[in-house]
């Protein structure tokens, strides 16, 4: 996100040869590309497996909601340089948001983990009984 903010910040200035301009714009939507694809797959980690779909969808819904002010930001109301200043500075606050995540590298997952196992296994070990005793889900959802 960071350097997302320091090459949107180029972008400001229009009156630059359009070579510079491609790499500023390039390299901060690489950045910011990298950087919303590591903390969107890193975020659902943060919440309990019931809790994921609906906070994903607020995340998603965010998101939607930024990119339908984008038009309005990146238009010709704002002047080029009060624009970037604008899209460098979320950037910013996308990196202080995105340090502040706690690592959950061998982080205990409080609600119920399901058995990952597929069907062939749980029927070569034997009948529903033995496979509800290894997984979570009741027995009456396995019959």
């Amino acid at each position: 996100y960071i350097v997302a903010a320091v090459f949107t910040l180029g972008l400001g200035f229009p009156e630059l040869a359009r070579t510079p301009l491609t790499v500023f714009s390039t390299i901060a939507l690489a950045a910011t590309l990298g950087a919303s694809t590591c903390t969107f797959s890193h975020t659902p980690e943060l919440f309990p497996p019931q809790a994921r779909v609906l906070a994903m969808g607020v995340c998603s819904a965010c998101t939607r909601l930024g990119a339908a002010a984008a038009g309005y930001i990146v238009s010709d109301l704002i002047p080029p340089l009060p624009c970037a200043c604008i899209m460098s500075a979320f950037a910013l606050l996308s990196a202080f948001g995105a340090s502040r995540i706690k690592e959950t590298a061998g982080a205990h997952i409080d609600a119920q983990e399901i058995d990952t196992s597929d069907d062939e296994s749980s029927s070569e070990s034997g009948s529903n009984e033995e496979a509800a005793e290894k997984s979570p889900v009741s027995a009456h959802a396995l019959t």
